[in-house]
């Protein structure tokens, strides 16, 4: 780190190469601009558009003739944890919830049950 800036080395031997050069300030605001005009371009912008209407429509299709392809898949996988859940239910109401009494019953049971953990 110099200068608060990270720089990457590779090291051969007893020599540091730097990996990539680190720009001026006045370089990245000028590099930025020209980011920001292009972003602003109208072509620039029809073309990035219709490119991801594009990819999106792919995407719905591979999904349309893969899905019960990778259902099947996930519904054969033995070990289902936290991280290899098919589906969420978050549909969770305020009425299923412990109240005050229960709260404090469940307090006192584990207290009585398993008081070390």
């Amino acid at each position: 780190m110099i200068d608060g800036v990270m720089r990457v080395y590779e090291v051969c031997g007893k020599k540091k190469t730097n990996i990539c050069a680190v720009r001026s300030v006045s370089q990245y605001y000028s590099d930025l601009e020209t980011i920001v005009s292009t972003m602003g371009f109208g072509p620039c912008k029809t073309v990035a558009w219709q490119r991801l209407q594009l990819l999106e429509s792919r995407f719905q299709m591979h999904k349309i003739l893969n899905s019960e392809i990778e259902m099947h898949q996930q519904k054969a996988v033995p070990h289902r944890d936290f991280y290899n859940v098919r589906k969420v239910d978050n549909h969770i109401h305020h009425s299923a919830c412990m109240n005050q009494k229960h709260l404090l019953r469940f307090i006192k049971k584990k207290l009585k049950t398993e008081p070390e953990v």
